[in-house]
Order: C-alpha cells, then sequence, then structure tokens
C-alpha cells in the first residue's frame, strides 16, 4: 500500500520553523554562531551551527588571527561563550585590548598615551572582562590537552572554539609539529569530533602552502588543502582569506579582505563577502555602513536591531 501525506503535519511543521527563523529571541538562532559580518553570515545561513568545523584558511599576513579575533568578540557582546587556543595569550590580549579601544599595539606596548588614550583603555579593559571568553596558551600546540581542556569545559556549554592554528598542533609528546598527511587529517578528524561532542562550533586556521605564491593568481582555491591531506568530509565550511594590496600594488582593493566561502555543507564555491579592514588595530568592517556595529544595538533594543536590519532570518 502507497504511503499517504499527512499535509498538516507537515505544514505545522513547516510554519512552526518560519516562525522560529523570524523571530531574532528564538532557540534557532541562539544555536549559531554568528561571525557579525553581515556579508559572511548571508553566504554561509546566518552563522556556525551547533557541531560544525570550520577551516579559516590563507597564506601568511592576509588577517587570519585578526578576522578571528573579531568573530570572537562578535560573539561574546551578544553572550555567546568562545574558547581561544593560541600560543601567546599576552600578544591576543593585547590586539583584543586594541581592537575595542582603537589605539595600535605598539602604543599599547610603549605606555606612552595620552590622558584621554589611558581612558579609552581602561572603557576597553572594563569591557572585555565582561566578555564570557577564556583564552589558552599552555595547551594550545597538544591535541590531547586541547581534548582535556575543552571536555572540563563541557558544563560551561561553550558555543565557540577557535585554534590558532592547525600546523601548530602537535600529536603526542615526542612529536613536534605534525609532519605528515595522516597526522593533519587526524587532527581534523579529532577537532570535528570533538566539536560535536561538544555540540559547539570549532574554527581552526589553516596556512596555505607556499605553492600559492607560486600562482599568477594568488587567491586561494580549495584545493590548495590537498597539501595537508584533510578529508573535507570532514569539515562543514571553508572560509579562505585574501587581501589583494598584499601582492598587487595598484589594486582597486585597499584596505579591503576577501573572504571566499568555499565550502558549507555538501556546496562548493558558494562566494566571496569583502569586508573594510585596519589590521593596525586587528579590525574588520562590514563594506555596508548599515550593518557595521550591529552588534552594539543587540543587548539595547531587540524591537530597534529587528527594525534596522530587517535582514535578519
Amino acid at each position: 500500500m502507497k504511503s499517504r501525506l499527512n499535509i498538516k503535519g507537515t505544514l505545522a511543521e513547516i510554519v512552526r520553523k518560519i516562525e522560529l527563523r523570524s523571530n531574532p529571541k528564538a532557540e534557532y538562532h541562539d544555536r549559531r554562531v554568528s561571525t557579525g559580518f553581515y556579508g559572511i553570515d548571508s553566504l554561509i545561513k546566518w552563522g556556525f551551527k551547533n557541531g560544525d568545523l570550520v577551516l579559516l584558511a590563507g597564506r601568511p599576513s592576509m588577517g587570519k588571527t585578526a578576522l578571528a579575533l573579531s568573530i570572537i568578540r562578535n560573539s561574546n557582546l551578544i553572550g555567546k561563550k568562545a574558547v581561544f587556543f593560541t600560543e601567546n595569550a599576552s600578544l591576543m590580549t593585547t590586539r583584543l585590548l586594541s581592537m575595542e579601544s582603537g589605539i595600535e599595539p605598539y602604543k599599547l606596548s610603549t605606555g606612552r598615551l595620552s590622558a584621554e588614550e589611558l581612558q579609552r583603555v581602561k572603557e576597553a579593559s572594563n569591557q572585555l572582562r565582561s566578555f564570557p571568553l577564556l583564552i589558552d596558551d599552555e595547551h594550545s600546540a597538544s591535541l590531547d590537552k586541547i581534548k582535556e581542556t575543552c571536555k572540563r569545559l563541557k558544563q560551561e556549554h561553550i558555543d565557540l572554539i577557535v585554534v590558532d592554528n592547525l600546523q601548530s598542533v602537535f600529536l603526542g609528546k615526542n612529536t613536534l609539529f605534525p609532519r605528515r598527511k595522516a597526522d593533519y587529517g587526524y587532527i581534523v578528524k579529532t577537532l570535528k569530533g570533538l566539536a560535536k561532542k561538544l555540540g559547539c562550533s570549532m574554527v581552526v586556521l589553516t596556512t596555505l602552502p607556499r605553492s600559492v605564491e607560486r600562482r599568477t593568481d594568488k587567491r586561494p582555491l580549495l584545493s590548495d588543502l590537498d597539501a595537508f591531506g584533510i578529508d573535507l568530509q570532514q569539515v562543514d565550511k571553508v572560509l579562505m582569506l585574501y587581501r589583494d594590496e598584499f601582492y598587487e600594488r595598484d589594486t582597486d582593493e585597499r584596505d579591503t579582505a576577501r573572504v571566499f566561502v568555499e565550502k558549507d555543507g555538501t556546496s562548493r564555491k558558494i562566494g566571496s563577502a569583502l569586508l573594510n579592514t585596519d589590521l593596525r588595530m586587528s579590525r574588520f568592517y562590514d563594506t555596508s555602513p548599515a550593518y557595521s556595529g550591529m552588534y552594539q544595538y543587540l543587548f539595547e533594543d531587540q524591537d530597534a536591531l529587528k527594525a534596522r536590519f530587517d535582514w535578519l532570518p
């Protein structure tokens, strides 16, 4: 006998999902970690999902760490809890302080600040203290230690974990860094399993190989990850960062960075988002002023946010 479709039940479920997506306060949105950038979010279905493993890849000096810090900051501003595994917690904290205060890191390191700048530093410091963020530089290079730390934090219901970076993570006690493709593949597979187990999003920064520099067109490609033997079936999203002004002196894209969304689920080459940059302060901005600073409104007035940002799904 042929199966029959109960359209009433199906319609009810569809309408329920539509209602969830239309409500900024709904659980549907709480399960996702927004990047805080409209250009990127619009390409990845409005954020990272629980269990997502995301590779943020690019050559050195493209701004991967700065973009990761921006995503962490944006998520913290709306109450998302984050853990950042890095090799230098002091440096990353200084960069966050620079980002928040608008004062360049070299001035912070010299301490030669005006009274007004010192006040901005204090206000930025107070803001950062309120962030639900743990920066760990003791266990950043050991896969086992990363797993142990994350398991201890499971009861904290972490939303976002960022690892800086894939090439620095080592296996066991005697291996300084992964040398074989199989090592990288194992690390990615393990981190993906960890993201699923913890029910959080995991972003892993990845430095692309030097072979990119030998091409005429230096824009990153998904195939550049083949050098590490990564099984892309273990990866939910691939974001690739590129700054044209790093290679082309006469480019029209100055003080900008382009984020290529090369993979999202089963889809490939989704599109790209152009962001404005001020890398002196590790800052990224949406190119459209209408969406810049959207998170400062999120706590103030949800109705105002809905009216201002009618794109919010």
